[in-house]
């Protein structure tokens, strides 16, 4: 599972460094921030596509914040990119819906409503809960 986390990052990170031996840095930069913009758009669709539970929701969690890692260390605005695919996962990951305030940053980048459809994915919280959340 940790092999499997790793994939994505590391993969994107052999692109850069073969990226980077035929054009400028810059373009590299921009041509990553376009990629993660992609993929992480991409991910949160899949991850609204499905239910999980617990254990499901934490692996989703911890690809998540390897991909935001590994970006936030590659390129200087890449991190930014992935902070709405981190704030769906960290909702996914969470051991009780009613955390869900607590586990939203202040700078959010989902609505009340988006975080509601987020944590209704997980096939473990009741729906009446979620819906009385104050978010």
């Amino acid at each position: 599972m940790e092999d499997d986390a790793d994939a994505l990052p590391q993969a994107l990170e052999q692109f850069t460094e073969t990226a980077r031996a035929h054009i400028s840095s810059r373009s590299v930069d921009t041509l990553l921030l376009a990629a993660l913009a992609e993929i992480a758009a991409r991910a949160e669709a899949a991850i609204l596509h499905n239910k999980y539970d617990r254990e499901g929701g934490l692996a989703v969690e911890r690809r998540a914040r390897r991909l935001a890692s590994w970006a936030g260390s590659s390129a200087g605005a890449a991190r930014e990119r992935c902070a709405r695919l981190t704030q769906v996962a960290a909702l996914l990951a969470l051991e009780q819906a009613a955390h869900a305030r607590d586990a939203l940053p202040a700078a959010r980048r989902l609505t009340a409503p988006e975080a509601r459809d987020v944590l209704a994915r997980r096939s473990d919280f009741k729906m009446e809960e979620i819906k009385r959340l104050k978010l």
